[in-house]
């Protein structure tokens, strides 16, 4: 589920500014690494 929303928000950042985009990106790779640990 929390994939999904990630997945929601990447494809939001990626229809945006590249610095946005940037911003969605680093977000998504936080929230990947506090699911693993």
């Amino acid at each position: 589920m929390i994939a999904l929303l990630a997945l929601a928000i990447f494809e939001i950042g990626f229809k945006q500014t590249n610095y946005s985009r940037d911003k969605k990106i680093n977000f998504l790779i936080k929230e990947m690494e506090a699911l693993r640990s």
